[in-house]
């Protein structure tokens, strides 16, 4: 059975006693970081007493498609004069998505 998994509903007692019944052998609860915050701390004591952690995951989801790599190649082809259609064309890649990658590096925090 699993002893990791990742929830992205509310834990309640009744969740938590169901989430226990379902893996006997359970370890971590992984959940999203809005989830953990509304977490009761009494909830959170008890299954560190059963030796279940309960963490948050910064970032879960839907990986890139397309990389940094990918946006400076758009952006060396658009300052040497291609146009957006060419690059998409050539790279193959949507239209669409060469607008938004020549316009939103794809840097943490910058725009």
């Amino acid at each position: 059975m699993a002893n990791e998994i990742y929830v992205n509903k509310p834990l309640s007692f009744s969740r938590i006693m169901e989430l226990l019944d379902q893996y006997p052998d359970l370890k971590k609860i992984s959940c999203p970081p809005s989830l953990y915050s509304r977490i009761s701390p009494k909830y959170l004591e008890a299954l560190n007493e059963l030796g279940v952690t309960v963490v948050s995951v910064e970032k879960k989801g839907r990986p890139k498609k397309y990389n940094e790599n990918d946006t400076q190649r758009i952006q060396h082809l658009l300052k040497t004069g291609t146009s957006p259609r060419e690059i998409s064309e050539t790279i193959g890649i949507p239209l669409k998505t060469v607008y938004y990658l020549k316009d939103s590096p794809l840097n943490v925090g910058e725009r």
